[in-house]
């Protein structure tokens, strides 16, 4: 398959497009959307921020890689249907599913790309991650240094304990 047989493909589930390869992504569950949601909610109230945030949004990170974005934003006006350019935040929400390593490439790959802030929210224990050039570093909140804003845990969960 290639990207432009990719893009122009219905999925149930979007997969992310691999080295012409179908990756399949787990999402589904009610603590993903809740984050996802909110994540969305945050970065759109924050003051001063004038990005554009979007959800489940296809990036073109090569011709042979395309991800998936759980939450992306952006500083400029997006022109195309699927961002070929690298934007200025990327969030991924972790699945019970996920495995490590596949995260830790996802990851890289939007730090490679060029993304400038990189987070990863885990709503199953609560916890906050950045991945910057020195690899995944648990954090007690999300800072955007450049806007004056943080985004606390409790602003994301509902600290309801999980079955």
């Amino acid at each position: 398959m290639t990207v432009e047989q990719y893009l122009h493909t219905s999925f149930e589930v979007e997969p992310d497009y691999i080295d012409g390869k179908l990756v399949r992504r787990h999402v589904g569950s009610l603590p993903h959307a809740c984050a996802k949601g909110r994540m969305l909610e945050l970065l759109s109230g924050l003051q001063g921020f004038s990005w554009d945030a979007y959800l489940s949004l296809t990036l073109i990170m090569s011709p042979t890689r395309c991800r998936v974005a759980d939450v992306v934003a952006f500083a400029n006006k997006i022109e195309k249907d699927y961002p070929d350019e690298p934007g200025e935040l990327a969030i991924e929400i972790l699945e019970r599913e996920d495995r490590f390593g596949e995260m830790m490439q996802r990851l890289s790959d939007y730090r490679v790309w060029g993304i400038k802030h990189v987070w990863l929210v885990d709503p199953w224990n609560y916890n906050l991650y950045i991945y910057d050039s020195t690899g995944l570093h648990e954090v007690s909140s999300f800072e955007l240094p450049e806007f004056g804003a943080r985004i606390l845990p409790a602003q994301i969960f509902d600290q309801t304990p999980q079955q």
